[in-house]
This record gives C-alpha cells, structure tokens and sequence, in this order.
C-alpha cells in the first residue's frame, strides 16, 4: 500500500508536467500562426484599393482568409467573434474584388476601399487580442 501512494504521486506530477507540455505547445502553435496571420494581413492592409488590381486584392484576401482559417483552428475559441467577424469582412471584400472591366473598376473603387477599411478595422480587433496572448500587446 505504502508503494502505491509514492507512485500515485509520481504520476500526478507526470501528468501535471505533461498538460503544462500540452498548453505551451498549444500556445506556440497559436502564436507561431498568429505570427504568420500578421505577415500575410501586412501583404493586403498595405495594398492601395484606389490603385490596386482587383484580382490582386481578391488574391491576397483569400490568403489571409487561409491563414485566418488556421489561426482559428489552433486558437480553442479563444477568438471566435473576431475571428468571425474578419472572415465575414475578408469575404466581403473578395466579392467587390470580381474581376470587371475597366470602367466598372473605375466605379467598384469606393467599395473596394470601404471594403478594405472593414477588413483593416476587424484585423486590429483580432490583432490586439491575439497580441497580448502571444505576449505583443
């Protein structure tokens, strides 16, 4: 009896060791793909939707849609509304981005950059929380 309780302890601390393991893993791969969600959303934040061709912006609003898409899988609902609602903002976008002809271009300009700034407002929402569980804030 008197061994068992010795192992019983040893296997606690084991396993509090273990879950400690778990949740630091768990936080690197979220801050490793929020790291990665920066880089991308730098790529489309900075781009000039007066300027800007539209199948350009709708390309770098799929990527960051992608890298969005992996953050939420390794973030444990922490971030589920902005999450939600840069996706929403991110799609949005892509649909002004269709590809038009010139003229319709000209004409699409003022939703394409109302649709950037929707993108560059939930983006900061999403980047303060996550920045300060990644320690950044």
């Amino acid at each position: 009896m008197r061994i068992r309780r010795p192992l019983a302890g040893c296997l606690a601390v084991v396993a509090t060791a273990a879950l400690t393991a778990c949740g630091d893993v768990a936080e690197r791969d979220f801050c490793r793909q929020y790291d990665q969600l920066v880089e991308q959303a730098g790529k489309l934040t900075e781009i000039d939707p007066r300027s800007a061709p539209a199948g350009t912006l709708r390309t770098e609003a799929g990527d960051f849609r992608v890298q969005l898409d992996e953050l939420a899988a390794v973030s444990e609902g922490r971030l589920d509304f902005a999450v939600s609602t840069l996706r929403t903002a991110l799609d949005d976008l892509r649909v002004a981005a269709l590809d038009v002809d010139a003229d319709s271009l000209a004409a699409a300009r003022p939703l394409l950059e109302d649709s950037l700034d929707d993108v560059r407002q939930a983006w900061a929402v999403l980047r303060t929380s996550a920045a300060v569980q990644c320690g950044d804030g």
